[in-house]
């Protein structure tokens, strides 16, 4: 049975600083690792390093015309990669109790292979205890795509993620590797709101993550998992 949950209020369960220091040095070596995310578990790598993001989309049997999301783990680090912040993403991203990535127009710094059509992005706050302190340390935006296979069903639980994946990547997080009990509500909130830089259109999902905001305020849609964003279009998939 599923509670709600508050991704602000996430229990503070204690990581193992090695394995921290383990994951912050295979990003940095240009590798690419397998981390719980604040949705799912996630593949992951730098996201300026255009070789890793390569490597990644050829693991998942990916086109790279189908763009991935990075994660931060402050709002300034957003101004760093996009020209233009709406008012109204600083109030999702500060308000939202549930996972909202927010698909920006014309980013820069990144790998260009990341981004979608027009220069999009999608871009995701993480609260997530492990990815969060990865972003913090790291000191650059990482790559989140789920741990599948394109076209493969996206599993909810790391013992779920199959032995390919396992295999191809050059480190697995050991933080969290056991829950089963955070996963799946969390997922089953997330949202992708496309970021416009005067117009926006209401969403279902967004009501859900952030009530108070008017409709009138927001264009974004709803996605299953939000671990990946199709930038040509306003649907995003988890694959």
């Amino acid at each position: 049975m599923y509670m709600e949950m508050d991704t602000k209020k996430i229990t503070q369960e204690p990581y193992d600083k090695a394995d921290l220091d383990e994951a912050v040095e295979t990003l940095r070596r240009g590798g690419i690792i397998l981390y719980p995310t604040d949705t799912v578990w996630g593949i992951g790598c730098d996201a300026t390093n255009e070789e890793a993001v390569r490597r990644i989309y050829e693991l998942k049997r990916r086109e790279d015309s189908k763009s991935m999301l990075v994660l931060v783990a402050e709002t300034y680090e957003v101004e760093r990669l996009v020209s233009e912040v709406p008012e109204v993403a600083y109030d999702l991203m500060e308000l939202a109790v549930r996972p909202i990535t927010i698909i920006y127009p014309h980013a820069t710094g990144v790998a260009p292979n990341l981004l979608g059509e027009g220069g999009s992005l999608g871009i995701r706050q993480s609260r997530e205890l492990f990815s969060s302190a990865l972003c913090k340390r790291l000191r650059r935006p990482i790559v989140s795509t789920s741990a599948n296979i394109s076209g493969e069903p996206t599993p909810l639980f790391f013992s779920g993620i199959s032995p390919e994946i396992v295999a191809g990547v050059d480190y697995v997080v050991k933080y969290r590797q056991s829950d089963e009990t955070l996963v799946s509500p969390l997922r089953s909130s997330c949202s992708v709101l496309r970021a416009r830089s005067r117009s926006y259109a209401h969403s279902r999902c967004t009501r859900r993550c952030l009530p108070s905001v008017k409709p009138s305020h927001l264009c974004s849609t709803a996605s299953s998992a939000g671990e990946s964003a199709t930038s040509a279009s306003a649907t995003s998939s988890s694959s």
